[in-house]
C-alpha cells in the first residue's frame, strides 16, 4: 500500500498468490514504478493516477525475482532466485547465468552504474563485472560482510553497501569504508 494524502492505499498484485513478496520497488525512467516480487514477477504502477498495478510483460521463467534496477540507457535489469541476470531493453530480454567467477548463483541484489560496471550483490560478496574476469569483493576486502544485500550509487559515483547482518559500507575510487552508525 502507500499513503494517497489522505488515507493508505492498499494495492493487489493481480494473479499473486497471498503471501507473495514484494522484493524491490524502484521509480523507472519512464515516471512509474516497478515492483519485484518473490513468486509473481514483475509488476508496475503507471505514472498517470491510476490505482491498478500491471503485470509487466515478461518471459514465465521470469517470476522468482529478488532485485531490480535501471541503467542510464533505461533498460531493466533484474536477478532472479535461479541464478540469472536479466536484462529488458524495448521489450526484448537477454539472460546472464551467474557462473564464471561469480561468488554465488543466488543474487541479492543488481545495480549498473554509471560507468557500465555490472554489480551483483550475492550472499558470498559483491561482485563487478564489466569486460573480462569478474571481480569480487567481501570481508576481506573492507566489507562489513559477505553477506551483500543491496547497493546503490549515489551522486558522487559513490556506491553504498548494505549487507545482512554487518551493516553498511561505501565504496569510493576501489577503497572500502565501513560506515558506522551515527557518522552519516
Amino acid at each position: 500500500g502507500h499513503w494517497a494524502g489522505s488515507g493508505y492505499q492498499e494495492f493487489r498484485l493481480p494473479g499473486a498468490e497471498w503471501g507473495t513478496q514484494v522484493r524491490a520497488i524502484v521509480p523507472g525512467p519512464d515516471g512509474m514504478l516497478y515492483i519485484a516480487t518473490s513468486t509473481a514477477g514483475l509488476f508496475y504502477l503507471p505514472a498517470s493516477p491510476s490505482t491498478a498495478l500491471l503485470p509487466f510483460p515478461s518471459p514465465p521463467d521470469l517470476l522468482r525475482t529478488s532485485a531490480i534496477t535501471f541503467d542510464a540507457e533505461g533498460a531493466l535489469w533484474l536477478t532472479l532466485e535461479t541464478g540469472i541476470v536479466a536484462r529488458c531493453k524495448d521489450g526484448v530480454w537477454s539472460q546472464f547465468p551467474l557462473e564464471d567467477g561469480f561468488t554465488s548463483h543466488v543474487a541479492t541484489s543488481v545495480l549498473k552504474d554509471r560507468e557500465g560496471n555490472l554489480w551483483v550483490g550475492t550472499k558470498s560478496g559483491l561482485d563487478r563485472f564489466y569486460s573480462g574476469p569478474v571481480t569480487t569483493y567481501g570481508k576481506s576486502e573492507g566489507l562489513a560482510s559477505d553477506n551483500v544485500t543491496c547497493v546503490t550509487e549515489d551522486e558522487e559515483g559513490r556506491l553504498w553497501i548494505g549487507t545482512k547482518d554487518q551493516g553498511l559500507a561505501v565504496m569510493s575510487s576501489n577503497s572500502i569504508t565501513r560506515v558506522d552508525p551515527g557518522t552519516c
